[in-house]
């Protein structure tokens, strides 16, 4: 049964505490600290965040650019595989777009569920 606030608002659902960190890694300093280790760790973020909108040629442009830095990286790995356990919607992390992501993630739950993938 879902538990409601008392008082004003009745029915409103009572916000769960894990509501907005559900899938993130525990706060812990070893869960994070692969990020001094980043390539990108002191450039500006806007790099990796398109402009809203970004259209084809500029969108491909852009995310080339930090693709490159991404490349290099020493812990490229361990970014996207952030990016994948938070279901990061925007933005190039570990050298991936969204859409590369969003391909990646339905991959593996289609070997989870035991289908074979054809390449």
């Amino acid at each position: 049964m879902n538990k409601t606030q008392k008082g004003k608002g009745k029915g409103i659902p009572k916000r769960d505490d894990n509501h907005y960190t559900k899938g993130l890694p525990a706060p812990l300093v070893e869960n994070y600290e692969w990020k001094d280790l980043a390539n990108c760790k002191d450039m500006d973020t806007e790099i990796f965040f398109l402009p809203w909108g970004a259209r084809t040629t500029t969108k491909k442009k852009l995310e080339d650019t930090a693709k490159a830095i991404c490349v290099s990286c020493p812990v490229i790995q361990q970014c996207l595989e952030f990016a994948l356990a938070t279901k990061e919607t925007y933005g190039v992390w570990g050298g991936t777009t969204p859409e590369e992501r969003a391909k990646i993630l339905e991959q593996r739950e289609l070997e989870a569920s035991g289908y074979e993938i054809a390449n």
